[in-house]
């Protein structure tokens, strides 16, 4: 019988494994660290960067004059020239002057030096969760840095100093709504600072920086409202949105937190509730009454309860065009209070719009005199007008906090007797006097306005109509009016509107 010749299944698998080996080394020769194409991606990265270099060299020797002097002009005049250049910067019309070019920033210094500028690292950062958390829960930033081709990061230093040593990637808990401060350094000697605002921990209030413009602001649910120039917007979540009480203050400090007055938008139009927009409730600017269960009845220029007439003066008829324009407007988060040092026997009137402040009483027209000075169109501030609040604000802010409070009777609260406290330290019920975010409408002081009344007993004329419960007044709660005499003291809370 004839054998047929062929291989054995051990030669086979034997051959196998040394075509696997070969493989190996090839793709590790053409792709490993030291391999080819790695090879051939650092050389072709390298001859972009020196061609780079060689184009705005020869710029520079074109703009040299006879005299083998240089101007910036004549640089930049060069520079532009060159194919697809990108931003040129030069230093308050004179050198050093900075080029892009192919990826890469170059710098002409006044003797025509040019240099590659050390590029920066770019940092980006995931939280391990965005929804809200109670205070002390802890949140895990994670950080990527990234750099351009042909560098590598060498150093991470996360917020409390430590560093992680040639990697790109790092991580750190935080259990507090604050900024946290992370900084990345590359091969080549670029850094790159982060600062990471975190605002979903606890109710810490973060804001933003000061808007240098007036702009237009949306939340989460496609609310929006105006943000005036000179202010700073709430972005912690429980103050950012404006179904839940928009905050915004004129001043900060290096952690972006409060320091100044506070005043909370009262939105005018449709709001809605959650951000599939199915749900929603349309504010009316007017003036109301309101029944025992909340019930509400416009009454417009009407003459309510037989005494109490709003003023048609300027100031009223620009308050409630600006609201209608700009759909909203904003009241005081607390009532006025006074400065941390304030000596009322010496005449000192400086007011403020802060929590915790000892509550400024003062007759009617100086707390229209003080509320007016607040932004009075000559300081840096020029983008609103500051008031007294008048009745359409006041009663247009109960609809709004009983739309969107849950506290549908609101309107009703009744004065508990709490009073004489700091601002934004009132009690109801064991809480504090807050709903969306505004304090102590209902209690601490009755508050003034510039409604009028005519109300005219047997003791005088009574010309002045006060808001609210709290000491000072005859009614007992939010929605109630009395009439006020000449002489009589009472809280009061501004309001401010786009110009």
């Amino acid at each position: 019988m004839k054998r047929e010749k062929g291989i054995t299944l051990i030669a086979l698998v034997i051959t196998i494994i040394v075509l696997l080996i070969l493989a190996g080394i090839s793709i590790a020769t053409l792709t490993g660290e030291n391999g080819l194409v790695t090879k051939a991606n650092t050389a072709k990265t390298e001859t972009k960067k020196v061609n780079a270099e060689e184009q705005v060299k020869i710029a520079v020797t074109g703009s040299f004059n006879d005299e083998g002097k240089l101007t910036a002009d004549k640089v930049k005049e060069e520079l532009r020239k060159i194919p697809n250049v990108g931003e040129i910067r030069d230093t308050n019309g004179e050198f050093p002057i900075e080029v892009d070019l192919d990826g890469y920033t170059l710098v002409i210094d006044g003797n025509g030096k040019v240099t590659k500028k050390a590029p920066k690292p770019v940092i980006n950062y995931t939280l391990s969760t965005e929804e809200q958390v109670e205070e002390g829960t802890e949140v895990t930033i994670t950080i990527t840095a990234t750099i351009e081709e042909g560098e590598t990061i060498t150093k991470i230093t996360k917020p409390d100093g430590t560093t992680v040593m040639n990697t790109n990637t790092t991580s750190f808990p935080v259990t507090s709504n604050g900024i946290y401060t992370v900084t990345a350094e590359g091969s080549g000697g670029g850094t790159e600072t982060c600062k990471i605002k975190i605002t979903n921990i606890g109710s810490t209030e973060i804001f933003s920086d000061i808007y240098t413009e007036t702009e237009t602001y949306t939340d989460k649910n496609g609310n929006v409202a105006k943000i005036p120039k000179g202010f700073a917007v709430g972005e912690s979540n429980t103050i950012n949105t404006i179904n839940g009480g928009l905050v915004i203050t004129d001043s900060i400090d290096e952690n972006y937190r409060s320091t100044g007055n506070q005043f909370v938008w009262i939105p005018v139009g449709t709001v809605y509730k959650d951000i599939n927009k199915t749900k929603s409730e349309t504010v009316e600017l007017d003036r109301y009454t309101f029944a025992t269960n909340g019930t509400r009845t416009k009454q417009g220029t009407k003459l309510v309860e037989n005494y109490y007439q709003e003023s048609t003066t300027t100031d009223i008829s620009k308050f409630k065009t600006s609201a209608a324009t700009n759909k909203g407007y904003y009241i005081g988060r607390y009532e006025i209070g006074k400065t941390m040092s304030q000596d009322t026997s010496v005449g000192d009137t400086t007011i403020v719009c802060k929590e915790g402040r000892e509550v400024y009483v003062a007759v009617q027209p100086t707390a229209v005199t003080l509320t007016k000075g607040m932004y009075p169109g000559n300081k840096d501030i020029t983008s609103v007008t500051s008031n007294l609040m008048n009745s359409y604000a006041w009663d247009t802010a109960i609809v709004y906090i009983q739309m969107f409070s849950g506290d549908t009777d609101y309107s009703r609260q009744p004065k508990n007797g709490k009073e004489f406290l700091k601002t934004g330290k009132t009690i109801i019920g064991g809480n504090k006097d807050v709903r969306c975010n505004i304090f102590d409408m209902a209690e601490n002081y009755a508050e003034h306005t510039t409604e009028s009344s005519s109300y005219t007993p047997s003791a005088g004329n009574q010309p002045y109509t006060i808001r609210a419960g709290g000491s000072g007044s005859a009614i007992n709660y939010v929605a109630g009016r009395s009439s006020g005499k000449v002489s009589s003291g009472a809280a009061f809370r501004p309001i401010l509107y786009l110009n």
